[in-house]
Protein backbone atom coordinates (compact mmCIF):
# COMPACT_ATOMS: atom_id res chain seq x y z
CA UNK A 1 0.00 0.00 0.00
CA UNK A 2 1.47 3.33 -0.95
CA UNK A 3 0.84 6.64 0.75
CA UNK A 4 1.66 10.24 0.10
CA UNK A 5 4.90 11.70 1.43
CA UNK A 6 4.44 13.01 4.96
CA UNK A 7 1.17 11.16 5.54
CA UNK A 8 0.95 9.03 8.67
CA UNK A 9 1.00 5.27 8.14
CA UNK A 10 -1.71 3.19 9.81
CA UNK A 11 0.86 1.79 12.26
CA UNK A 12 2.09 5.29 13.15
CA UNK A 13 -1.51 6.42 13.62
CA UNK A 14 -2.11 3.52 16.07
CA UNK A 15 1.08 4.33 18.01
CA UNK A 16 0.57 8.07 18.34
CA UNK A 17 -3.23 8.05 18.65
CA UNK A 18 -4.06 4.74 20.40
CA UNK A 19 -7.47 5.76 21.80
CA UNK A 20 -10.00 5.17 19.04
CA UNK A 21 -13.76 5.63 18.64
CA UNK A 22 -15.90 3.85 16.05
CA UNK A 23 -19.00 5.50 14.52
CA UNK A 24 -21.23 4.51 11.56
CA UNK A 25 -19.66 5.47 8.23
CA UNK A 26 -22.63 7.62 7.22
CA UNK A 27 -22.02 9.89 10.23
CA UNK A 28 -19.78 12.74 9.09
CA UNK A 29 -17.70 15.11 11.15
CA UNK A 30 -16.70 18.38 9.53
CA UNK A 31 -13.71 19.77 11.36
CA UNK A 32 -13.08 23.48 11.56
CA UNK A 33 -9.57 24.62 10.64
CA UNK A 34 -8.64 25.23 14.28
CA UNK A 35 -9.53 21.67 15.38
CA UNK A 36 -12.33 20.00 17.30
CA UNK A 37 -13.51 21.52 20.58
CA UNK A 38 -15.94 19.90 23.02
CA UNK A 39 -16.93 21.34 26.38
CA UNK A 40 -14.52 24.24 25.89
CA UNK A 41 -11.35 22.27 25.29
CA UNK A 42 -9.50 21.21 22.18
CA UNK A 43 -9.45 17.45 21.61
CA UNK A 44 -6.31 15.54 20.64
CA UNK A 45 -7.82 14.28 17.37
CA UNK A 46 -5.55 12.70 14.75
CA UNK A 47 -5.11 14.51 11.42
CA UNK A 48 -6.70 11.58 9.57
CA UNK A 49 -9.11 8.70 10.18
CA UNK A 50 -9.69 5.25 8.73
CA UNK A 51 -12.54 2.83 8.07
CA UNK A 52 -13.26 -0.78 9.02
CA UNK A 53 -15.89 -3.32 7.99
CA UNK A 54 -17.92 -4.64 10.94
CA UNK A 55 -20.91 -6.96 10.76
CA UNK A 56 -21.91 -6.11 7.21
CA UNK A 57 -21.43 -2.33 7.38
CA UNK A 58 -18.60 0.18 7.24
CA UNK A 59 -17.56 2.19 10.29
CA UNK A 60 -15.29 5.22 10.57
CA UNK A 61 -12.58 5.27 13.23
CA UNK A 62 -11.56 8.58 14.84
CA UNK A 63 -8.25 8.44 16.72
CA UNK A 64 -7.19 10.42 19.80
CA UNK A 65 -3.91 10.80 21.68
CA UNK A 66 -5.63 11.17 25.07
CA UNK A 67 -8.05 8.63 26.57
CA UNK A 68 -10.15 11.37 28.20
CA UNK A 69 -10.67 13.04 24.81
CA UNK A 70 -11.79 9.74 23.25
CA UNK A 71 -14.24 9.15 26.10
CA UNK A 72 -15.68 12.66 25.79
CA UNK A 73 -16.07 12.30 22.00
CA UNK A 74 -17.55 8.81 22.39
CA UNK A 75 -20.21 10.10 24.78
CA UNK A 76 -20.96 13.12 22.58
CA UNK A 77 -21.54 11.14 19.36
CA UNK A 78 -22.83 7.88 20.92
CA UNK A 79 -19.94 5.96 19.39
CA UNK A 80 -18.11 2.99 20.81
CA UNK A 81 -14.47 2.52 21.77
CA UNK A 82 -12.39 0.49 19.32
CA UNK A 83 -9.27 -1.57 20.01
CA UNK A 84 -6.92 -1.42 16.97
CA UNK A 85 -5.76 -4.98 17.70
CA UNK A 86 -9.18 -6.20 16.45
CA UNK A 87 -8.34 -5.20 12.86
CA UNK A 88 -7.36 -7.84 10.34
CA UNK A 89 -3.90 -8.27 8.89
CA UNK A 90 -2.57 -8.01 5.35
CA UNK A 91 -5.21 -7.79 2.61
CA UNK A 92 -7.98 -8.13 5.23
CA UNK A 93 -6.77 -5.08 7.17
CA UNK A 94 -10.19 -3.37 7.14
CA UNK A 95 -12.09 -6.40 8.44
CA UNK A 96 -12.62 -6.53 12.20
CA UNK A 97 -12.29 -9.80 14.10
CA UNK A 98 -15.08 -10.61 16.57
CA UNK A 99 -14.43 -9.98 20.25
Amino acid sequence: MSRRRGEMSPAQLDREYPHQVMVPADWHLTLPAQGLYLEGRKLSLAPRRHSVYVGGSWRTIYCFAEAADADLFCAHVAGERFDPRRRGRGPRWAQVTPT
